[in-house]
């Protein structure tokens, strides 16, 4: 039987679900108001997918190898930054805000990547799934299409 280590969530971690909060309301307008198209629910959804990735590979670093030291902080905080800005450029009009939008969303993968591969600079034992998270981030990164709708 495993034994599960609790862990106090910070303030920093409730400011960083908070933006998920902002993404969310933003996120809605594609599928509320006058007219709903199927371009508008396709941006919905894959930008949901998007996020809520995003979040799940923050929660699950945070959870299994967070020590909530200076590293942590200033990578969420720059990882809100990025997450933020790419909320502020989510429109239908592709072309004027596309480039923009994939390339916050891509720096917040990144940012995820950094805190893996900085916090695997200390840890000692690395799990395979350690590797393996740090490799499907890469993915994320690398794939021209996996932060675009």
């Amino acid at each position: 039987m495993s034994h599960v280590k609790a862990k106090r969530v910070s303030n920093y971690e409730l400011f960083y679900d908070l933006v998920f909060v902002f993404i969310t309301t933003n996120l809605t307008r594609f599928i509320h108001g006058g007219h709903v198209t199927a371009f508008s629910l396709f941006v919905f959804v894959t930008a949901n997918f998007l996020f809520l990735s995003l979040w799940t590979l923050e929660t699950v670093y945070l959870n299994q190898y967070g020590e909530r030291d200076l590293l942590d902080i200033f990578t969420i905080i720059a990882s809100m930054f990025a997450i933020g800005s790419a909320g502020l450029h989510m429109e239908l009009d592709f072309e004027k805000h596309g480039l923009a939008f994939n390339s916050w969303i891509t720096v917040a993968y990144a940012i995820i990547w950094l805190q893996y591969y900085l916090r695997g600079k200390k840890i000692t034992e690395r799990p395979k799934e350690y590797r393996l998270m740090q490799n499907i981030l890469l993915c994320l990164i690398a794939s021209p299409t996996a932060a675009s709708f």
